[in-house]
């Protein structure tokens, strides 16, 4: 009887170091992940900056918002090297969704009504910077765009300053994780995790800042 007690007691205790160790390993897949994708992220602007030779000033122009369940997102874009940039702010990725916005649109609301990418990266060699969200602008071609964020991930903000001269300041931060696990509102552009171990499990933040010269300028 005692002997079966005993063997009932380390049982529990072994199966539940397998959950802990179970649970460390999911944080840890999920950190890595999102730091990759915040770097990926950063190094691809970077470089499409550092080999820009254009004379337009590199900014983050602004778009037409789109709303979901209430909850309005703000889009924008930006043009830097050959590929012109496409984001959205705030709003949770799903990659089949991204997936199926991409390949599913008609070529009436093509571009125009996409927000379910997060962040997309798109060759573009044609004139100037036009708005990817406008009906009378170059509309995203899909055959040209790369989903950049992952399942559960978010860009919560991406700046792009100019302090110097063709010397450029960029920070990204994303963040992992449903809206329950971060601090409200989710779609802020400061968001952060909720405290708490429970939720640190299924949450992180990233927040990457460089500097690059434009066009490798001296």
């Amino acid at each position: 009887m005692i002997a079966t007690s005993v063997f009932s007691i380390l049982l529990l205790l072994s199966l539940a170091g397998f959950l802990q160790i179970g649970q460390l390993f999911y944080k840890g897949v999920n950190i890595t992940r999102t730091s990759d994708v915040s770097n990926q992220i950063m190094s691809a602007i970077k470089d499409d900056i550092s080999f820009d030779t254009g004379t337009a000033t590199i900014a983050r122009q602004p778009a037409t918002p789109v709303t979901e369940q209430a909850i309005t997102y703000q889009r924008f874009y930006f043009c830097a090297g050959f590929n012109r940039y496409a984001g959205v702010l705030g709003r949770l990725v799903n990659s089949d969704e991204a997936a199926a916005e991409l390949n599913g649109g008609s070529a009436s609301n093509a571009g125009a009504g996409w927000y379910k990418f997060g962040l997309l990266k798109e060759k573009y060699s044609g004139v100037g910077c036009p708005n990817p969200f406008s009906g009378s602008g170059t509309r995203i071609n899909k055959d040209n765009a790369t989903v950049l964020l992952g399942d559960n991930m978010r860009l919560s903000n991406l700046t792009i300053t100019s302090p110097a001269n063709s010397l450029y300041t960029l920070n990204v931060h994303i963040a992992y994780g449903i809206n329950e696990v971060l601090t409200n509102p989710p779609t802020s552009t400061a968001v952060k995790c909720q405290s708490g171990a429970s939720f640190s499990r299924y949450c992180f933040v990233t927040d990457v800042k460089t500097t690059v010269r434009q066009g490798l300028q001296p």
